[in-house]
């Protein structure tokens, strides 16, 4: 059985990625994954706390992460917080569609896995935050999250 994974890139400044796998049985196509549907699947809150945190929710899956952007800088964080690590006013970022998809075998056994990134925006799509990483496995009939964990990866910040 053949599997082709087709990518995309969108062209634009957000860099997101149109993935699509199929699979060939008998010369019938037959779609595994779409980038939309993934895309669908979660919902996400990105929530600035006090004291130079900030809250990655996935809602679907129930987990959330804490990112710690202390140093990210003197001037981004005054135009955020008091200078008690208060907010200034609420703010909240996103989590943006799939951006980009590699295929890996996570365990070693000739079977590809897919493994999803995803950026993590604050106040604007350039002001990174971080990147949350979604490993899939086939179940037998869709990809799933392997073991229902992600992982979310800090963006290097300005240390002054």
């Amino acid at each position: 059985m053949d599997d082709i994974l087709i990518s995309i890139n969108s062209g634009g400044s957000g860099g997101f990625g149109y993935y699509y796998v199929y699979s060939f049985l008998n010369n019938q196509a037959k779609e595994l994954f779409d980038y939309k549907k993934f895309d669908d699947s979660f919902v996400y809150d990105v929530i600035y706390r006090d004291h130079y945190k900030v809250d990655v929710v996935n809602r679907t899956l129930n987990l959330t992460y804490t990112i710690d952007i202390q140093n990210k800088g003197r001037d981004y964080l005054s135009e955020i917080y008091q200078p008690d690590g208060t907010l200034k006013e609420p703010i909240e970022g996103w989590v943006s569609g799939l951006n980009v998809l590699y295929p890996i075998d996570f365990q070693g056994d000739g079977v590809y896995e897919l493994f999803v990134f995803q950026e993590i925006a604050g106040r604007y799509h350039a002001d990174g935050l971080g990147v949350v990483q979604t490993p899939l496995s086939w179940d037998g009939s869709k990809f799933s999250v392997m073991n229902d964990i992600q992982y979310v990866a800090v963006l290097g910040t300005d240390i002054q």
